[in-house]
């Protein structure tokens, strides 16, 4: 908002944001408002939401669909990271916070369905992200939903830095189709 207001005297100068979660969706906000909205909703040069769902919302509340790209979270596409996967595993990467909006139980309830369809499969499963009492519900819920799955193999790494995570990435085998 304060760039943008910039622009009356600085009429040059390009005005990016990006949003995400609290700041686009009224919803998870606070009072279920989100200020200065319908005024300043056009205002910035681009707005990059992180997901098509961020696009659509803004689309929605009457933001010109020009001005949006969807720019996702994480490591970029560019950057080949990963090595392809040891003959013979499946490995599944996830990396999220830890709060009840991200639905990480639904991955871990997915989880023991797929070892237990795919008995014989080795499936490792490294997820970053999360820290507190959200990271001992998600322990404790892996704990009890997977412990019984003598074909898979779980790290829950907890909160990682951006370098930290690369770093995970680099040296995990994911499966690359």
């Amino acid at each position: 908002y304060a760039a943008c207001l910039l622009k009356k005297d600085f009429p040059q100068i390009k005005v990016i944001t990006r949003v995400h979660g609290i700041d686009l969706f009224a919803a998870r906000h606070p009072g279920k408002y989100l200020p200065l909205r319908k005024i300043a909703r056009n205002w910035p040069d681009l707005i990059c939401p992180c997901s098509e769902a961020g696009k659509a919302e803004l689309v929605k509340t009457g933001c010109n669909p020009e001005k949006i790209r969807v720019s996702y979270l994480g490591v970029p596409e560019a950057m080949a990271l990963a090595k392809a996967s040891e003959q013979g595993s499946l490995s599944i990467g996830s990396c999220s916070t830890l709060n009840p909006i991200k639905r990480i139980e639904l991955l871990v309830d997915s989880l023991a369905v797929l070892t237990s369809c795919m008995p014989g499969q080795r499936i490792i499963w490294h997820h970053i992200g999360g820290q507190g009492p959200m990271f001992e519900k998600l322990e404790d819920y892996a704990k009890k939903k997977l412990g019984a799955a003598q074909n898979l193999e779980i790290y829950l790494l907890g909160q990682l830095s951006v370098d930290e995570a690369r770093q995970v990435y680099q040296n995990i085998s994911v499966d690359i189709h």
